[in-house]
């Protein structure tokens, strides 16, 4: 992997990295608690594992032709998306909000 790949992006790298992963058909932003300063996507709603303090797909999700391998971007100025989120933010609606 790239050294850039590593590097804290801002909001605004992270939101125009949003809607290119949008459009190839992501829906789902968590911020896991264990590793607090990376954002994951996911194509399809995961659910919160409180035991292992991370979000991932459901067993069951793992054969749904839908679901794609989670994605990640390192970033730790998006504060609306965190670990004490009861479900994941939904892209579609983060987007519209954009930049705050």
């Amino acid at each position: 992997m790239s050294d850039t790949f590593f590097q804290e992006k801002t909001r605004e790298q992270v939101l125009e990295w949003l809607r290119v992963k949008y459009d190839k058909g992501f829906r789902y932003v968590v911020r896991d608690c264990v590793n607090d300063t990376w954002l994951v996507i996911y194509s399809m709603k995961p659910k919160r594992y409180m035991d292992d303090g991370c979000w991932g797909y459901r067993e069951k999700d793992f054969d749904n032709i839908e679901s794609m391998p989670a994605e990640i971007i390192r970033n730790s100025d998006m504060h609306e998306i965190s670990w004490n989120n009861r479900s994941p933010t939904d892209l579609e609606k983060l987007l519209k909000i954009g930049v705050k």
